[in-house]
């Protein structure tokens, strides 16, 4: 979805660099992992709402809430 909209992940990069203070390119994912803290989730408000909007447009799973409240009767009986 990021992709699809380069300003978006322009800001949400911008917010996890402000979030976790990185000063220097990361290319370690280990690296990027020690620095993300549970303070510094609290701060990234854009990237929850940019979850949170692709999470509503693409939800993972199907939801299909049609019951069958009787059973179909053919008209032979069956």
């Amino acid at each position: 979805m990021l992709c699809k909209h380069p300003d978006i992940q322009d800001k949400v990069a911008k917010e996890i660099k402000e979030a976790t203070n990185m000063n220097e390119e990361i290319t370690n994912v280990a690296d990027f992992a020690a620095l993300v803290s549970e303070a510094a989730l609290d701060k990234m408000h854009y990237l929850h709402a940019a979850l949170t909007e692709t999470m509503r447009l693409y939800p993972p799973v199907a939801i299909d809430t049609k019951m069958c409240f009787s059973d179909d009767v053919f008209p032979d009986g069956f």
